[in-house]
């Protein structure tokens, strides 16, 4: 039998296995995509939830959006508009670099970015499934919309693991509630589960 030789995984199956490091549950993508708005200064966050995350998780907010032109590299991996070099760190006062688990999101389900720069005359939209990714103009007040659906699709073995759903939806209720606890100045609306009222169904702050 011949040994096996090493060789360079392709690059979506290395984009795929580095998504883990950031996506540890539903409830990680909600931290992430709630932490981007509040980078962007929004005063008002809502966020959708369905079939525990993995069904769709949908984060809208009302800050100051993404620049059409930036919309094809947010979904990349190391991109960010926070940082330039090394040093910047020592400086950064955000909470996240935006754009920077959005690659990994895109890795492992359809994702769906739209967003209405301020000043900009009207709202770009990109989908991304698989390795291709398409734009399109939408309708759009100020801020930006993440949609996640279909989380770990194309690696059903990751969803596998996450089969204790009550710890999921124990997990997403309480990043939601920490957020609204920390943040009393942002407007925070958000359901969970609809179709499966185990938590309360919405939350209003």
């Amino acid at each position: 039998m011949e040994l096996p030789r090493i060789r360079r995984l392709d690059a979506h199956v290395v984009a795929q296995i580095a998504a883990g490091e950031v996506i540890e549950s539903p409830a990680a993508i909600v931290k992430e995509l709630i932490e981007n708005a509040i980078d962007a200064a929004a005063d008002s966050v809502e966020i959708r939830v369905s079939g525990d995350g993995f069904s769709e998780i949908e984060v809208r907010d009302n800050g100051h959006g993404i620049h059409p032109e930036d919309l094809p590299l947010a979904v990349e991996s190391f991109t960010t508009s926070k940082i330039r070099d090394l040093a910047d760190f020592a400086s950064a006062n955000t909470m996240g670099f935006r754009g920077e688990a959005l690659g990994s999101i895109a890795a492992v389900s359809r994702l769906r970015i739209e967003s209405l720069r301020r000043g900009m005359p009207h709202a770009m939209a990109i989908s991304v499934e698989d390795e291709s990714s398409t734009m399109e103009p939408v309708a759009l007040p100020e801020g930006t919309r993440v949609i996640v659906r279909d989380l770990f699709y194309n690696a059903p073995v990751r969803k596998e693991y996450f089969n204790n759903r009550i710890k999921i939806r124990r997990q997403l209720a309480e990043t939601l509630t920490s957020f609204a606890a920390v943040y009393p100045e942002i407007s925070f609306r958000w359901t969970l589960n609809e179709e499966e009222p185990v938590y309360p169904v919405s939350y209003t702050h």
